[in-house]
């Protein structure tokens, strides 16, 4: 008989966002890999078979319910939702197993909300992250960053979780679609949602000290931090040198990875910055900060912001971009480094590591 999992995939009610894309690529890997054994079902928000085309069933989150439904109600789910692994992707999900029996492997990004230190949030956060950890028979995280966070902050030993990496990009199978701006000048470019975290700002007071560049940012920009961000580029004078492009495609994304001169990064907090391996994925030079997991993921590639200072900042720039020019081989040894991280390598792991915990719940 064939071991009944269950994927959730629900961070794909935004496909825009980096949960969304981690369970569009990491879902057709594990689809397509599954052993002949394996029965896969994913866990998603109605509308969005199509992401999945090879799943063996399709469950739905509208469907499922939450801990206010009548006992008498959860004995009938119950019935419907029996799995063998239930395997929550990501921390932030409120769709634990029906049954209190079913393992579940539980999926951590990042503690993000360690950093924000809202004295009213984060102390909740961290309590539904441990609610989940608690419920879980396995875990794991998708950087070593992210694991010894876990283990500082919640009774966990390192040795208990798992480190799986996520993919990366194969870029000759990306057709590149080009994207409609003014583009006057050689641009740097970045990607992500306008949240403080991101740090997007701080590229501003750097692009004011090179004036040979512009500024491109594609992802979603109608938050509080956006609006100080346009303000700000505002009364810098900078309107002609800054595009925000909004929610954009994988095909224009690809498009501004080739074409783009170099890649800039400032995240103050990630649990493991896919943007980075995407760029270095197109031989071009990358520029990040040094802070939580890129160090680990980026390795030796990157130039390193040390500060947020904006004559430092634009020294490492321009410093970066005549050494890329240089040392293509350098270039060539970054796109070997991000190419390590691949989808199908991710899928199988997590393939064996279901097995592994449907093996100790025999």
């Amino acid at each position: 008989m064939k071991a009944r999992m269950l994927i959730d995939f629900t961070a794909t009610k935004s496909i825009h966002n980096g949960l969304g894309q981690f369970s569009i690529a990491l879902g057709n890997a594990i689809i397509k890999l599954k052993p002949s054994s394996m029965h896969v079902d994913v866990l998603i928000p109605k509308g969005k078979e199509v992401l999945f085309p090879g799943a063996d069933g399709y469950r739905y989150k509208n469907s499922l319910y939450r801990d206010s439904v009548p006992t008498c109600i959860k004995s009938i789910f119950k019935r419907n939702w029996q799995y063998d692994l239930w395997h929550l992707t990501n921390q932030n999900s409120g769709f634990v197993p029906v049954d209190s029996k079913t393992p579940m492997l539980l999926t951590i990004h990042d503690l993000n909300f360690l950093r924000e230190r809202n004295e009213e949030d984060w102390p909740r956060k961290l309590k539904q992250v441990e609610a989940k950890v608690q419920r879980a028979c396995h875990i794991n995280t998708i950087s070593s960053f992210v694991r010894d966070e876990v283990c500082e902050y919640l009774p966990l030993n390192s040795d208990s979780i798992d480190v799986i990496y996520n993919g990366g990009i194969e870029t000759q199978k990306i057709n590149a679609q080009p994207v409609a701006f003014q583009s006057n000048l050689p641009f740097l470019f970045s990607i992500g949602e306008f949240l403080e975290k991101k740090n997007f700002i701080v590229l501003l007071d750097m692009l004011k000290l090179l004036p040979n560049f512009q500024l491109v940012i594609a992802g979603k920009n109608t938050t509080p931090y956006a609006e100080a961000f346009k303000a700000k580029v505002q009364e810098l004078g900078l309107s002609d040198r800054v595009q925000l492009l909004g929610h954009i495609t994988n095909e224009e994304r690809h498009w501004l990875y080739q074409n783009m001169i170099a890649f800039v990064f400032p995240s103050k907090t990630e649990g493991f910055g896919l943007p980075i391996i995407e760029a270095m994925a197109y031989t071009k030079p990358v520029f990040c900060s040094k802070l939580t997991s890129l160090p680990e993921v980026g390795g030796h590639y990157p130039y390193y912001w040390d500060t947020f200072n904006a004559e430092q900042m634009a020294q490492t720039v321009k410093y970066g971009l005549e050494h890329f020019q240089q040392k293509p081989e350098h270039g060539t040894a970054a796109q070997q480094h991000a190419a390590t991280f691949n989808w199908d390598r991710s899928a199988q792991d997590y393939l064996e590591l279901y097995e592994k915990i449907l093996l100790t719940k025999k």
